[in-house]
């Protein structure tokens, strides 16, 4: 494929010979820009049956990739840059050649005037007349071999207008370009290679130090090697310029990054080297994201990431905030309610204003247009998300649009396409030049390093192409008159250039060969390597070649390691011995704090991690535990959630209990609207397994609930009431989820846990349940700024309070502190089914007191899930909690505490 600087002019004034390229052109014919951009995602939108259809639908970024290059190539294919009118008659009819030219076309059609940016230069020119031009341009060379049909028009038109050179330059120029395709001495085995690499004559050269090859680590690895080379041979050699070493890169844009870095900490200059990596789309991530949070059901993802998108008018921490509330499962977070102006009207269109109609959706994204920061350094991105914003609007404001938006076709224009290495290349006389693998060679050298010499690279792949094969386009080719490139001719050519690419180097070839990628995959080395051991003696298979660096003392290595610039290394990090305890010297029970400064109150979920945990504790009071990211799923806290907020509403305080055929009506239609209000992505035909499920398990535990209740003459009091109190010494409050009250007149708070009966009861058994002891201990001791209700005052008066766990998964009943009779459905614990639970509290709590947090030892984790029977959510709440995990002196399997 054709490289922007392949054709060459002659400076008519100073000489000097310089490529053509696409800013030069728009310069010299006063290329005027294009009204609107080319845009493939737009374009893809409009193709309704293309057969790349459901790809785009799976994959829409890599799709668009794809066929961006391919109409590139159909454009490329004509010497007019404009659509050709063609008959397709003549191509075998249903076959995949015509389908896919015919969906290109159309796509063609459908992109009207508009082109890429360097097509549409090169459009203006060959439209051009030679008075257009305001600079002259003598061509240097031209018999380039590689053109495509649309490049050689270039030429052809170029030549037209500036015509060639004069005939001693182009004369000179053509004997520099046979001299630099063998540079090194004939005599050495460089040389050698430099003129028969392609050459299949029979002839070994002797090994010398001319070329050779290592194998290293990987790419990282690979530029750190590359760097100290550099070094080594500039301090060997001190006439010897920069300049005149040269690095050949692979297109895998991560050995730029790896040579930025090493040869930065080296303080070494580079020349060639691309720009960095174009950041993320910011605007096409910002408008699908809204789309997405305006389609019912809204992603938490998709929300949370558009509240926290730098091009938002709102504050970046102010964006954090409101993303971590909604990731936390709050929809409606607090920051949003304190804004104002035009970051106020746009988070109201984002949250509130749900009317999903094609019109309200056309007003939204308006709003989001005129919305967006006042950042001077992001207006770019804004004024791309403006251009999108229009052309979503254009699509749902056209006259044939329904109701209901086209969401598909909407997020489909508003697929992401991958970063791409930029194309901005900064070249100077000073620094350690940098060829690209894809380009020609632009700088005579002394000494080569080729990093990347794996398989992949050196010739580069050429991957399959989607739409045709090479039998298919030679076909086109035929009838058509439309000449794209096949694989084969691709491969030829990119070998040529690999030969042209080494043919530079006039003293030295040393070639890097990775074992790994960046994924520590096992790389083979590059495919030509059998090239260069063919014209070498005694080196048998091709791999023995190749001198490891590991087999290689390292005072020997030819690098001798690279030093970086006016930096110590660091001696090695010893061990950590973990204490038992930490000590920070104050009440670490009052670190949480109301706006009033009061002591913010625990939670029955906060203390059973303290008991597990105090480091988990200590890091939730701190707001400093892990904000995971994650698509929402069914998980066990958002099932419980669900059984909890049906149950609520289906059995209510001071009703009847409802019939069993009500039970079996009402609970799909309660779990829907629960679901609609707190959990909408369940609501996706992807859930609907889940949603299954999920009814027929409520509905067995309603039934079972039900028959419980009626056996023991209960009934419900209340749901999900608040109970304030304190315990040594701290202020503790929870939602209780229900009171019962037997006919015999005993009272029971009841907590509804979704999982089974086995393992809370062994928890219950062994002493170690905590929260609904916390319950029955603040329903007999109130605190004093609790106002008290008619429920308080029933648990008040009340001369014994009985408390139990209803768990959900087999419509089991563990009672404790009530008389009841067992039978099938209650099962009554007799023991103290929290001494142990209360006894670790009250040490950790006056631990903390004195600023003290006992750490986890080894074999926590074991003892609090066989012994104690306790969740391990605790431990799994940071890394830290497994970091500092200590070793005790002597191991047992009795209780945590000191």
């Amino acid at each position: 494929m054709f490289e922007w600087g392949e054709i060459q002019y002659v400076h008519p004034v100073s000489g000097a010979i310089r490529p053509v390229t696409v800013e030069l052109l728009r310069a010299a014919y006063l290329v005027p820009r294009q009204q609107q951009h080319f845009d493939i995602k737009f374009a893809l939108a409009g193709v309704v049956d293309a057969p790349w259809r459901n790809s785009f639908e799976v994959a829409p970024g890599e799709t668009a990739a794809a066929v961006d290059r391919a109409l590139r190539e159909l454009m490329l294919a004509t010497s007019t840059l404009r659509m050709p009118q063609m008959d397709l008659s003549a191509l075998p009819a249903g076959s995949r050649a015509k389908r896919h030219l015919t969906s290109l076309l159309a796509l063609w059609e459908i992109s009207g005037d508009k082109l890429p940016d360097d097509l549409w230069v090169m459009r203006h020119v060959l439209e051009a007349s030679a008075t257009d031009a305001i600079e002259s341009l003598p061509i240097l060379n031209s018999d380039c071999r590689t053109l495509c049909v649309a490049e050689g028009a270039l030429l052809a038109r170029l030549l037209e207008h500036h015509g060639a050179a004069p005939d001693h330059l182009r004369a000179e120029h053509a004997e520099g370009v046979a001299t630099r395709r063998k540079r090194a001495d004939a005599a050495t085995l460089l040389g050698q290679i430099q003129r028969r690499l392609l050459d299949d004559k029979e002839g070994r050269c002797a090994p010398d130090c001319t070329v050779i090859a290592y194998g290293v680590r990987d790419a990282a690895m690979e530029a750190d090697v590359a760097a100290g080379m550099v070094q080594q041979m500039l301090e060997q050699s001190p006439l010897l310029s920069p300049a005149e070493i040269g690095l050949l890169l692979p297109s895998d844009t991560a050995y730029s990054i790896y040579v930025r870095e090493a040869f930065g900490r080296a303080g070494l200059p580079l020349s060639g080297l691309p720009a960095p990596l174009d950041q993320k789309d910011l605007a096409a991530e910002a408008v699908q994201h809204f789309l997405l949070a305006r389609r019912v059901p809204a992603p938490a993802m998709a929300l949370a990431s558009l509240l926290a998108s730098p091009l938002m008018p709102w504050a970046d921490d102010v964006g954090q905030e409101m993303a971590n509330a909604v990731m936390s499962g709050d929809y409606r977070p607090h920051a949003g309610k304190s804004l104002e102006g035009k970051s106020a009207s746009l988070y109201r269109t984002i949250r509130y204003d749900a009317e999903s109609t094609t019109r309200a959706l056309a007003e939204a994204l308006a709003v989001l247009g005129r919305s967006m920061t006042s950042r001077p350094e992001l207006q770019p991105y804004v004024r791309r998300t403006q251009d999108l914003v229009g052309q979503l609007r254009a699509v749902l404001l056209a006259p044939t649009e329904t109701a209901e938006p086209p969401w598909d076709r909407l997020l489909r224009m508003t697929a992401m396409v991958p970063p791409t290495a930029s194309a901005v290349v900064t070249r100077t006389t000073s620094g350690v030049t940098v060829f690209l693998d894809t380009a020609n060679p632009w700088r005579e050298i002394s000494h080569l390093i080729v990093l990347g010499f794996a398989e992949g690279a050196f010739p580069g792949s050429v991957a399959a192409n989607p739409f045709f094969l090479d039998r298919e386009l030679e076909l086109i080719g035929d009838i058509c008159g439309l000449s794209m490139p096949t694989r084969a001719r691709e491969l030829s050519e990119r070998m040529d250039l690999f030969r042209r690419q080494i043919g530079i180097a006039s003293h030295s070839l040393t070639l890097l060969c990775p074992y790994r990628d960046g994924m520590g995959a096992r790389l083979a080395p590059a495919a030509s390597l059998p090239l260069f051991t063919r014209c070498i003696q005694g080196v048998g298979e091709p791999e023995n070649f190749i001198f490891d660096l590991d087999d290689i003392a390292e005072e020997a290595w030819p690098n001798a390691v690279p030093r970086a610039l006016e930096t110590k290394s660091m001696p090695p990090l010893s061990p950590i011995e973990v204490p038992s305890h930490l000590l920070l010297g104050r009440d670490l029970m009052t670190l949480r704090t109301k706006e009033d400064g009061t002591v913010k109150r625990q939670s029955p979920s906060r203390l059973e991690t303290l008991i597990v945990s105090p480091l988990s504790w200590l890091l939730n009071e701190l707001e400093a535990t892990e904000a995971v990211w994650s698509p929402e799923t069914v998980d066990v806290l958002r099932k419980g959630l669900l059984a909890h907020e049906v149950f609520e509403r289906l059995f209510r305080p001071g009703e009847a209990l409802p019939a069993k055929q009500e039970i079996e009506d009402r609970v799909p239609k309660l779990l829907t609207e629960r679901i609609r209000q707190t959990a909408p992505f369940m609501q996706a035909s992807a859930w609907a397994l889940e949603r299954q499920s999920l009814v027929r398990e409520i509905t067995m535990s309603a039934l079972g609930w039900r028959e419980a209740l009626e056996t023991h003459g209960a009934t419900v009091i209340n749901n999900e009431f608040w109970l304030r109190g304190s315990i040594f010494g701290i202020e503790v409050h929870g939602k209780a989820d229900c009171l019962l009250r037997l006919e015999d007149g005993q009272l029971i708070i009841v907590d509804h846990k979704k999982s089974g009966t086995r393992n809370r009861q062994g928890r219950l058994q062994a002493g170690w349940d905590l929260q609904v002891e916390l319950y029955r201990t603040m329903a007999k001791t109130p605190s004093l700024e609790e106002k008290i209700d008619e429920t308080r005052e029933l648990l008040a008066s009340a001369n014994r309070v009985g408390v139990a766990y209803h768990l959900m998964n087999d419509s089991g009943m563990l009672v404790h502190g009530a008389a009841i009779a067992a039978n099938g459905h209650f099962t009554s614990i007799d023991s103290d089914i929290s001494h142990a639970a209360m006894g670790k509290l009250g040490d950790e709590v006056a631990r903390l007191r004195g600023g003290k947090v006992k750490l986890n030892r080894e074999g926590d984790r074991k003892f609090f899930s066989t012994q104690a029977k306790m969740g391990l959510y605790a431990f799994d709440a940071s890394p830290l909690i497994d970091a500092f995990t200590y070793a005790p002196a002597e191991k047992n399997e009795g209780t945590p505490d000191e």
